[in-house]
């Protein structure tokens, strides 16, 4: 039996300042939001793609993986870590939030959000090469996604993919081998992150504002 805890948390990182605050305090290393938060980086920065929501490290360690999730450009990136160069980019309808590697690093999966599918690439030479897509529902063309997959995270034994369905309010399982929802559980509302722990067989996924406790059979 496997259980799953949902939970939410808030995080103070980011400190809002008034106007004159801003102006006072500023410094060429400061960015400052159109909605008053200021950020200081801690290190370098680097130009990346546009609206980079998720990041995760390549196999490799040399390798930085990004979710770009804007309006103008949706796919994903891999980056250099050491240098910050971009070594590819790769446009992908509809990616949102999601990335996990395989436990045995050779598939890299990307949630595909408002296609309602999770996209699966082939990790070889450090790069990502597109394989095929894991479909969670049926969409009608030109109509929105109904299930809208964000965080995903792979099982120990790598036979399962969990996916965070944040418009279905569900966690859906999926077995990897028949690439089919094999099992769906109801959480709260817009669950958005998963992760599995390494120690037992428990996966965390994450919605805001609530917490709640679903259990696998």
């Amino acid at each position: 039996m496997l259980w799953l805890l949902l939970f939410a948390c808030t995080s103070g990182m980011a400190q809002t300042l008034s106007p004159l605050a801003r102006d006072a305090g500023s410094h060429r290393d400061q960015t400052c939001l159109p909605v008053g938060v200021c950020l200081d980086p801690a290190g370098q920065s680097f130009e990346v793609g546009n609206m980079p929501l998720a990041i995760v490290p390549s196999p490799e360690a040399d390798r930085l993986v990004l979710s770009l999730n804007g309006w103008r450009q949706q796919g994903i990136q891999v980056v250099d870590a050491q240098t910050g160069t971009i070594v590819q980019t790769i446009p992908q309808p509809g990616a949102f939030l999601g990335l996990a590697f395989s436990k045995d690093r050779r598939v890299l999966y990307v949630s595909g959000g408002n296609e309602d599918a999770v996209y699966r690439y082939a990790w070889r030479d450090k790069q990502a090469t597109l394989i095929d897509k894991i479909v969670l529902a049926r969409k009608e063309p030109k109509k929105d996604g109904t299930r809208f997959p964000a965080g995903l995270a792979a099982s120990r034994d790598n036979k399962y993919l969990f996916v965070a369905e944040n418009l279905g309010d569900s966690l859906a399982v999926i077995d990897l081998e028949s690439k089919r929802v094999v099992q769906r559980l109801q959480t709260e509302t817009y669950p958005y992150a998963v992760v599995v722990s390494p120690a037992s067989f428990r996966a965390f996924a994450e919605a805001r504002w609530f917490q709640t406790i679903c259990h696998l059979r």
